[in-house]
């Protein structure tokens, strides 16, 4: 009987002792992470420190811009955040991105599922009407030139992986699932739990929202060439809705 109590001690302690470490070991490969990239801040293109970022640029609009470099060993990121919505648009057109049309998308379907009654009825049963999977379809592919698929409710386009665990050369475990062109909602169980992503193309960006159906914005993630990139502290394990474009 005493064995059994104390084997069972053993198993509870060491189960809690690993819960309680999961967010340690996350910490510490964004640590790692963060030592391998070159980051820069700006503030409607002036540079700002890293802490003056985070401290000012609440309720901006934000890019995180990831640049190739010849160094395989460290990544080269910008951190940009516009106070209006015209500089924001014209950064996207300096580097070929259609902000302006990823802007129109979500006041679109975002409102459209709020008259729509779609939010509802997704609450509901966890299901898209199908009028709202049409919608979307249209309106997308009228803004980014697509001729895209319905797929379970998201469209067919760009895909972009999406996964549970920060990236670390070293560790091949954790999550994924595939993000299409668009994504109303996460996957059952993804909901505020993605850390990082993987753009399967080339100059092709993800947008991600903090609530369903293209709501309350975090940023834009900009990637040049097949790589996984780290969501920052704004938006990890954050993402309830996304786009790619």
């Amino acid at each position: 009987m005493k064995k059994n109590i104390i084997l069972n001690l053993i198993i509870f302690t060491t189960v809690t002792f690993i819960a309680c470490k999961k967010h340690e070991v996350i910490k510490i490969i964004e640590v790692e992470q963060n030592k391998a990239e070159s980051v820069n801040c700006y503030i409607d293109n002036l540079p700002v420190s890293k802490a003056d970022f985070e401290i000012k640029t609440k309720g901006m609009y934000l890019v995180e811009l990831h640049k190739p470099t010849s160094n395989l060993e460290l990544a080269e990121v910008e951190k940009r955040a516009y106070t209006s919505e015209a500089k924001y648009v014209v950064f996207g057109k300096k580097f070929g991105l259609d902000l302006d049309k990823q802007l129109i998308f979500e006041r679109i379907m975002s409102n459209y599922s709020v008259k729509s009654q779609a939010i509802t009825e997704f609450e509901k049963s966890g299901k898209l009407p199908t009028s709202y999977q049409e919608r979307e379809k249209f309106v997308y592919d009228s803004l980014f030139n697509k001729n895209s698929k319905i797929l379970i409710g998201k469209v067919q386009s760009g895909l972009t992986t999406l996964h549970d665990y920060p990236y670390d050369p070293n560790f091949s475990g954790g999550g994924t699932v595939i993000m299409a062109g668009t994504l109303p909602f996460m996957f059952p169980g993804w909901n505020d739990r993605v850390s990082s992503i993987e753009i399967l193309g080339i100059g092709s960006a993800v947008t991600v929202y903090d609530r369903t159906f293209y709501r309350s914005r975090l940023s834009t993630v900009v990637n040049w060439g097949f790589q996984r990139i780290n969501l920052d502290g704004g938006a990890d394990n954050k993402m309830s809705s996304g786009i790619s474009f």
